[in-house]
């Protein structure tokens, strides 16, 4: 067995083992996915603010193979280890294979790659086809030939399909495109089969944009810029650089308590200005299409960030890791004089990411982990036959739907129940850290605390509940 299949095969062992149950998000692509498909069309031109690509896969997984838990994240699962071989795949064609090992060492590791390779979104199928639309690019810059057009174009038209902000590396990939013609033009190197394969491909690629851009309209129209809830973001007024340091830290490092990602975003500016300065020593056409490439969606979201903050975050820039890793395994194999410095660095940067991994996986303060599952089996014992279950956002009625569809449950709302309606109460409220739904939450549970007597509270990763006879 290769290397390369070793390493995918320790990819997907990794991938398949996911410690949580489906968070809000997921539970909303699951019920959208047992839609009908043309209220599955409705439902995210009216509600939603995502491309059809990945519901439109899980809603055929759903009638396929099964609405399970593993069996629905099954896309996601399989688009990160494909991702592995993607990685390896750009860095053969940008470096060397020796680079392409260790970049795809390092997305096997990437905490980040396996957390949202473990979620039923879009996000690993996003980064996959992102990955092979700048592979496509490079081989087009190297090669010019038809198969290389026609890699870029479907791959790039996959990423947008799949997320909408795919679309700052593809418009990156368009941008060092129109570099290189422009190269070959001062050259005077023969131009015309490049600019025939060029426009054929971007009247391909446009083609595709018309549907999305209706879609968009659309969903833009029904919900505004932002759409739906606030979801995993922070809920912030504005961006800060704490903020955008910290998503940063996130992208290459995974999702951690509050205390360990201050330290990352205090060390990361100078490590990662560090790589780049050495890096930049022998940048070449290669290396600054992957730069131009990983930086262009961060800076395209830190200015969409400045009109609506709660676009800067990791997982609308997920595709950019993958282009990073390439970046680091290359530093990895160029700093290093010596064999055994060189092994060493690679050992250093594997057992980072490995660490990383098994804190993110395992750690219950985790600010991205939500324990539905384990929460609403609490409650459940909690209500008894009698009870009613009170719970924020309203959003989570999605959760319940999966995991105790048949609990007498409502939204917090502004009035809790009185005793002659319902024996016990149980609030369940999640996102706390958002303003909003903390003062709603505070108020319900202080009206109960002066109302009936307290009962036992529990706390869950991203989920309290209290509990009221």
């Amino acid at each position: 067995m290769s290397v390369l299949g070793l390493l995918m095969l320790v990819g997907l062992a990794i991938r398949a083992a996911i410690p949580r149950g489906l968070w809000l998000d997921e539970a909303i692509s699951l019920h959208q996915a047992h839609l009908g498909l043309p209220e599955l069309i409705q439902n995210l031109s009216q509600t939603d603010r995502h491309p059809p690509l990945h519901h439109a896969v899980l809603w055929v997984v759903t009638r396929v193979v099964g609405d399970g838990d593993l069996e629905v994240r099954g896309p996601s699962i399989v688009a990160g280890v494909l991702l592995i071989a993607a990685v390896y795949w750009l860095a053969v064609e940008v470096f060397d294979r020796r680079t392409g090992l260790v970049a795809a060492l390092l997305t096997t590791l990437a905490p980040t790659l396996v957390w949202y390779s473990q979620e039923a979104r879009g996000y690993a199928l996003e980064a996959l086809f992102c990955t092979l639309a700048v592979v496509g690019c490079v081989r087009v810059i190297k090669r010019g030939r038809g198969c290389d057009w026609a890699l870029h174009t479907v791959a790039a038209a996959l990423a947008v399909w799949t997320h909408w902000f795919a679309i700052f590396i593809v418009l990156a990939t368009e941008a060092i495109l129109l570099w290189e013609l422009l190269r070959r033009r001062r050259a005077r190197q023969p131009m015309r089969r490049f600019v025939l394969g060029w426009g054929i491909a971007s009247a391909a690629l446009l083609t595709q944009l018309v549907p999305l851009g209706l879609l968009a309209a659309e969903q833009i129209r029904a919900t505004g810029m932002a759409g739906g809830y606030a979801g995993a973001t922070s809920g912030a007024d504005s961006v800060s650089f704490y903020t955008g340091v910290s998503n940063l830290a996130w992208a290459l490092f995974g999702f951690h308590p509050g205390i360990v990602t201050r330290v990352l975003a205090a060390v990361w500016p100078l490590f990662m200005l560090s790589a780049l300065l050495l890096l930049g020593r022998g940048l070449g056409r290669g290396t600054a299409v992957l730069l131009v490439c990983a930086i262009a969606p961060v800076v395209a979201l830190l200015g969409l960030g400045l009109h609506s903050p709660d676009v800067l975050d990791v997982r609308y820039f997920v595709a950019a890791v993958p282009l990073a890793l390439v970046l680091f395994a290359r530093l990895a194999l160029s700093w290093p004089n010596r064999p055994g410095a060189l092994a060493l660095a690679v050992f250093v940067m594997a057992a980072v990411l490995a660490g990383a991994l098994v804190d993110q996986q395992l750690n219950d303060r985790n600010p991205r982990r939500y324990d539905f599952r384990q929460a609403l089996e609490r409650a459940e014992q909690r209500m008894g036959p009698d009870g009613v279950l009170l719970y924020q956002p309203s959003e989570l009625r999605y959760v319940i739907e999966r995991y105790s569809p048949e609990l007498y449950a409502r939204p917090l709302g502004n009035a809790p129940p009185t005793p002659a309606q319902a024996r016990r109460v149980v609030v369940l409220a999640s996102f706390l850290d958002q303003d909003r739904y903390r003062s709603a939450t505070d108020r319900v549970v202080g009206a109960l605390h002066a109302t009936r007597r307290d009962g036992p509270r529990d706390r869950f990763a991203g989920v309290r509940l209290w509990s009221f006879r």
